[in-house]
C-alpha cells in the first residue's frame, strides 16, 4: 500500500507542476545578425533556457557550393501526399491548431514571413494547412502575423517574428491525444509504418 501512496503522491504532484504556466517568448529577424532567440522559463523563472542562432559572417567562395536539399524535400512524397488526400485529416489538424490556440495565452505575436518549398507544389500543400490556421489565428487581438508563400522552386524562410506566449502544459494533452486518437491519424500512421516495412524487406 505504501507503494501505491506513494505513486499516487508522485503523480499528484506531476499534474501540480504541469498546472504551471510555461512563458515562451520567440524573437527571429533574418535581416539582424541575430537570426533568432528563444527563451522559455517555466516554475515562476526558477527553470530558464534559451537558445540562439546568429547570422554566420558572410565569406568570400570562389566555388558554390552544390545546392542541398530542403528538409521538406527528404520526406517520403508518396507518404506526404495522403496527407492531402486523407479524408478528413488536414481538418483534424486544424482542429488540433483550434485547440491548442483556445489554450494559450497570448501576450503579443506579431511577424511578417515568407515561406517557400523547393517544390511549389510541397509549398501549395503546406500552406493549405497553415494558411487557415493562420487566418484563424490573426482573429485574436495580440495576434498580427502575415505569412506568404513564395513559389520560385527554393527552400526559404525570411522575415521576422516576435512572440510572447504563456500555456499550461497540462492543458496540451486533450488536442494532442484527440489527434492521435482520430480515425484519420491511425490510417495514416498504419500506411506509413507498411510503406517502411516494405521497403525494407525489399532491401533483405
Amino acid at each position: 500500500m505504501l507503494a501505491l501512496y506513494i505513486i499516487a503522491g508522485l503523480v499528484v504532484i506531476l499534474i501540480l507542476l504541469l498546472c504551471i504556466p510555461v512563458e515562451t517568448m520567440i524573437s527571429m529577424d533574418t535581416e539582424s545578425s541575430k537570426k533568432y532567440s528563444v527563451i522559455v522559463s517555466w516554475l515562476f523563472g526558477i527553470i530558464k533556457t534559451e537558445l540562439r542562432k546568429k547570422q554566420p559572417k558572410k565569406i568570400k567562395k570562389a566555388k558554390t557550393p552544390p545546392k542541398k536539399k530542403g528538409w521538406f524535400s527528404r520526406l517520403d512524397i508518396g507518404f506526404v501526399s495522403q496527407i492531402g488526400s486523407a479524408s478528413g485529416l488536414i481538418k483534424r489538424f486544424k482542429d488540433l491548431v483550434t485547440g491548442i490556440y483556445r489554450q494559450l495565452r497570448i501576450k503579443e505575436i506579431t511577424g511578417d514571413l515568407v515561406i517557400g518549398l523547393e517544390d511549389p507544389v510541397q509549398t501549395g500543400m503546406l500552406f493549405a494547412v497553415i494558411g487557415p490556421a493562420n487566418a484563424l489565428l490573426n482573429l485574436h487581438p495580440r495576434y498580427n502575423v502575415s505569412i506568404r508563400p513564395f513559389f520560385d522552386d527554393e527552400d526559404i524562410l525570411e522575415g521576422r517574428l516576435y512572440g510572447n506566449v504563456k500555456v499550461q502544459p497540462v492543458r496540451l494533452f486533450g488536442p494532442v491525444l484527440k489527434l492521435a486518437s482520430s480515425k484519420e491519424v491511425r490510417q495514416l500512421g498504419t500506411a506509413f509504418i507498411k510503406r517502411k516495412w516494405r521497403g525494407r524487406r525489399k532491401h533483405d
